[in-house]
């Protein structure tokens, strides 16, 4: 077979990426995304000193392929949201049974059925199959999802804790898939305390956004110092790390409920003021803070 020269390699990665372009995007595996827009704009505040103006991004997306309902095989046409009426002919009330399910390809709606999204489903055979073992540090947090606890079943406890010690005593995480119901999942298997392993589902690549939102920025050696200093040899430093309070919401709102049950009104909420950016003389005010954290552990 002749050797293809760079002009028709070229033009063969031309035509397979203008073939990717051009595939309807309910048939692609969908790119990486891009954050947008900002879910929560404040400040960060540390130390006391550093109030920073930030805005968070959302980070990750779930890949699924949702199906819309339609009126019938004949009338194409969606039904409104929350209510069983019809788009097109107008008619009111359709029964769920009469309705149709399916996706729009190029204007063309495509009708899939309940059976045929089950055929597409991978069998599970109820093996969870370990495939690699890497660094604690090397699965970046963002791909973690939810998390759920695994124990031993009857009869495989030495075999457990065999594993487990073994991915404790190595720092190791094992990366493996799974089925269930009908979904492959990707799952990253970590030491938790003296016997335990936590189980947690990981994002595909392209369910991780970029953020595109990070610059480069020069800052002050001196300045950076002393927000190690800060972190590593005062009281913000610590040994173990503390999980989250419970939620003030939760628990102003069953207050809240017991209350009105017996008949006590709700207090008004009270406004917050807009907190006030720091000194622009980082540099001092780290080093005050500094002092008066040394301060602080001498006389302790």
């Amino acid at each position: 077979m002749a050797k293809k020269s760079a002009a028709d390699v070229a033009a063969d990665l031309k035509s397979t990426i203008d073939a990717a372009n051009s595939t309807p995007e309910i048939l692609r595996t969908p790119e990486k995304k891009n954050a947008s827009k900002s879910v929560w704009k404040g400040y960060i505040s540390a130390f006391g000193v550093m109030l920073i103006p930030a805005a968070a991004y959302k980070a990750t997306d779930e890949d699924k392929i949702e199906r819309h309902m339609y009126h019938s095989a004949e009338c194409l046409n969606p039904l409104s949201q929350g209510k069983m009426n019809c788009s097109g002919c107008g008619a009111t009330g359709i029964d769920k049974s009469a309705a149709v399910k399916g996706v729009e390809v190029n204007g063309k709606i495509v009708l899939l059925t309940d059976e045929e999204m089950e055929s597409q489903k991978p069998s599970s055979d109820k093996v969870l199959k370990i495939t690699e073992f890497v660094p604690v540090d090397a699965v970046d947090p963002t791909y973690y999802a939810s998390s759920e606890y695994l124990a031993a079943g009857e009869g495989g406890e030495k075999a457990f804790a065999t594993f487990q010690q073994a991915l404790a005593s190595k720092n190791r995480v094992a990366i493996g898939t799974f089925v269930s119901k009908g979904h492959q999942y990707t799952v990253a298997i970590r030491a938790k305390g003296q016997y335990g392993l936590v189980m947690s589902y990981l994002y595909a690549e392209h369910e991780v956004r970029n953020c595109g939102k990070w610059k480069s920025v020069a800052t002050n050696p001196d300045e950076v110092a002393l927000c190690e200093q800060l972190m590593t040899e005062t009281e913000y430093a610590k040994d173990a790390f503390t999980a989250a309070a419970y939620d003030p919401f939760i628990a102003k709102t069953r207050k809240m409920i017991a209350d009105k049950a017996n008949g006590v009104e709700a207090a008004k909420p009270t406004a917050c003021d807009e907190p006030k950016q720091g000194t622009d003389d980082l540099l001092s005010s780290l080093k005050k803070m500094l002092d008066q954290q040394k301060s602080k552990a001498a006389k302790a």
